[in-house]
């Protein structure tokens, strides 16, 4: 029994390590069912993850039981392992083939004993881990069920985290795409090019297998189909179609509410003609429409989510935002091609348009986006005072952004603004522009003199996030063409915007992450603690008593605390350095006794590999201004990594020398270890120092490791002022060194 726990104990441990370390879901998820597997004494095993879009379970990980075993997709309730997402509960039956309605899924000759536990996290059912014992063998015993439950509870937390990396990657992909689209559709006034480059980079977004743009024709109220992307969607170009319910696009429009039309053949207002004509299949559509100005210009679609997927919300928003982008960029070709009279006029003001996007792209913070939009609409339009009014989550209007508004009105900045109050009350109500005179207007100004006031809607998809309000006095009052420009400079205000809180909530996401692993790293240190001193007081009360085997087990359960509270104490020092709390108790350090304090840690690792390391650190080497501790934990990762990493027989070579500053800068300790070991390949050297990168070479990854002691040091090196450098070569070896501003030296060796 004790040996049962004491394995259990160490497969957890290892699945745990596992979770920290590795970035490869499928790779960990294996290492449960295999530790799951062994544990239990199984034959095999299988884990079905739930799929948030179909509701249904679907075989991930699967194990001695065959391919068509490993490819069978369960509703929740069916079979044994639906059973327990159905329920929560773990399922215990004595013979497989005693259950019909799972014989059904799978004859399962020779299987016997059947054990399916729920993966459970954070009170969310993520699927079910199942083993299976062979025909003859004991069945699973209620007791044993826990272990299982616990391991597949670990492979549930892998799961999630799996998933939140992936949120967090895809929310910045998606940024960065937009901002990089929003640029360039800038930057150009073609109509066709804006639009293809639009509908490209949404259908790569998305993970579509193709894409169109319909423009509307206001004139014969029809859709024309202008760009096509997919298997010969070329054909399609110049097609019409009537703005109604008849056709999907057609009612896009007419509503000017998206779409997920997911399974088309089930829709009556599919349009079949479509695939004959290019002989593409078309399964699921997703469409919004295209809204410049509150006015729909056309309707954007992708269509097919590759590996069989289908449209979710999140490709919703994705694509609402691209159609704005879309509509901007139709909006301002079209206007750019009207007569040489008005052409002057856009030109200028497109110029405008331009320098200001420029600046709001430059910039993801919320409060300089909203100071650039109303400064360069202030500017161009030559009104004294101004302000952004803008919307809560809550959508209660506030006033964020304010220039020359009297003292009395700049409490709603955080107050609410009385709801449909006023000119910029109405305007954020009903979404349309106003420009008023004399007594109608709001007279924000500190003076009290306002006669004219020009009220923007700020528009984002198909609603307003906000107004821009602006004020005149004297006889010139505000133009049509003046409405016109604030209008479009709100609308590209409007994606700047939406920009800047999407940044603000990654920065959330990443402070959150920040404070879970240090919370996280502080709860581990506790036990790990308490693990290492009982293993310790076995070792001391056993003493001989103990078999050899007992004793590797308490040597096992030492080294790998060890090893975890490396892994804590690097992840407490990640989640400081992102927040800023790293504290360095700064005082002139020599580095002669740094170096030779960490070479002497390293002492059983260059005996036992039987590496040649050399030192040469000259003895009028100045010091320099360091936290003592820091430097340790810097060479230490150094030379620890150099020993890892180079192989038995090999070349260590630890160096100090006193150089010039560049740039005219003071002198500097330049400090480097060179080893002989397998080197980094150009490719991986990219991504060297990002945290819990591992270098692709195999000799690399057969070493244990979590991938932050370079990160981490290259952190600690400039939060001391010095910078991090490294040369190497796939094969040849590598030379890992920084600089620091040495401390009173008075000669400088070239």
């Amino acid at each position: 029994m004790e040996n049962t726990k004491l394995e259990a104990f160490l497969a957890l441990q290892e699945i745990n390590l596992n979770v920290a370390s590795e970035q490869d879901l499928d790779a960990i998820l294996s290492g449960v069912v295999g530790q799951a597997v062994a544990l239990s004494g199984s034959m095999g095993g299988a884990l079905y993850l739930l799929d948030s879009e179909t509701g249904r379970l679907k075989s991930r990980i699967c194990r001695n039981l065959g391919d068509e075993y490993a490819r069978l997709t369960l509703d929740p309730g069916q079979g044994i392992a639906g059973r327990a997402v159905e329920t929560g509960q773990p399922q215990l039956v004595e013979a497989y083939r005693a259950r019909p309605e799972q014989v059904s899924l799978f004859p399962g000759d020779g299987f016997g004993p059947v054990i399916a536990v729920p993966m459970t996290w954070d009170g969310q059912i993520q699927g079910a881990l199942e083993l299976v014992r062979a025909a003859g063998q004991p069945p699973f015993l209620p007791e044993g069920a826990r272990e299982v439950q616990i391991l597949a509870n670990q492979a549930a937390i892998a799961l999630k985290s799996a998933r939140l990396l992936n949120e967090s990657k895809t929310k910045t992909t998606q940024l960065r795409t937009l901002n990089d689209v929003n640029r360039v559709i800038s930057a150009t006034l073609d109509r066709e090019a804006s639009l293809r480059l639009v509908a490209e980079k949404a259908v790569d977004l998305l993970q579509a297998e193709a894409g169109s743009i319909f423009l509307v024709d206001d004139a014969k109220h029809e859709l024309i189909f202008e760009i096509a992307l997919g298997p010969t969607g070329i054909n399609l170009v110049g097609a019409r179609m009537p703005i109604d319910s008849a056709s999907i696009a057609g009612a896009i429009a007419e509503t000017r509410r998206p779409l997920i039309v997911n399974d088309v053949a089930r829709d009556s207002r599919w349009n079949t003609s479509f695939d004959e004509a290019t002989d593409f299949r078309t399964r699921d559509i997703l469409g919004v429409p295209m809204i410049a100005f509150n006015r729909v210009v056309g309707v954007i679609e992708a269509i097919n989510k590759k590996n069989q997927r289908r449209f979710s919300d999140t490709d919703l928003e994705t694509l609402t935002i691209f159609a704005g982008q879309a509509a901007i960029a139709l909006v301002n070709a079209q206007r750019f091609t009207q007569t040489d009279q008005a052409l002057a006029g856009r030109v200028r003001e497109l110029n405008t348009l331009e320098l200001i996007d420029r600046d709001l792209n430059a910039t993801l913070n919320l409060q300089a986006v909203l100071s650039l939009t109303l400064s360069n609409t202030m500017d161009f339009l030559g009104a004294p005072v101004g302000l952004i009014a803008a919307k809560d989550e809550e959508d209660n209007l506030l006033f964020k952004e304010m220039v020359g508004i009297a003292k009395k009105y700049q409490k709603y900045a955080e107050i609410p603004w009385p709801p449909g109050q006023g000119i910029v009350g109405k305007v954020a109500v009903t979404g349309h522009p106003m420009r008023v005179t004399g007594e109608h207007v709001d007279n924000f100004a500190s003076d009290g003199r306002s006669t004219g006031q020009l009220c923007a809607p700020i528009p984002l998809e198909d609603r307003i996030i906000g107004v821009i309000s602006l004020e005149r006095s004297g006889s010139e009052q505000f133009s049509a063409e003046d409405q016109a420009f604030a209008t479009r400079l709100a609308s590209h205000a409007a994606l700047a915007i939406q920009n800047a809180h999407l940044f603000e909530a990654v920065q959330a996401a990443n402070q959150a992450k920040t404070e879970f692993m240090s919370v996280t790293s502080h709860e581990l240190k506790i036990p790990m603690t308490s693990i290492k001193g009982y293993a310790r007081m076995l070792e001391l009360i056993g003493g001989e008593s103990f078999s050899d085997q007992q004793k590797q087990f308490l040597q096992i359960i030492s080294a790998n605390v060890d090893r975890m509270d490396r892994l804590v104490s690097d992840l407490l020092d990640v989640s400081r350095i992102e927040a800023g709390r790293i504290r360095l108790e700064m005082t002139d350090v020599a580095f002669g006794p740094v170096v030779e304090e960490v070479v002497q840690s390293v002492d059983t690792q260059v005996q036992a590999k039987k590496l040649h390391l050399t030192v040469d650190i000259p003895p009028t080497l100045p010091p320099v201004h360091a936290d003592y501790g820091r430097m340790v934990q810097i060479m230490t990762n150094l030379i620890s990594n150099a020993c890892k990493y180079t192989p038995e027989g090999g070349r260590i070579e630890i160096k100090a020398a006193l150089i010039k500053g560049e740039d005219g800068s003071g002198p500097q300790v330049r400090v480097s270890v060179a080893d002989t070991g397998y080197g980094i390949s150009e490719e991986d050297q990219a991504s060297l120092f990002q945290k819990f990168f591992r270098a692709s070479d195999q000799n690399i990854r057969d070493v244990p490791g979590t991938g932050l002691g370079l990160s981490i040091t290259k952190s600690m090196v400039e939060l001391h002022g010095g910078v991090m450098w490294f040369k190497s070569a796939l094969g040849q070896g590598s030379t890992f060194g920084f600089d620091l501003p040495a401390e009173s030296a008075r000669t400088v060796e070239d």
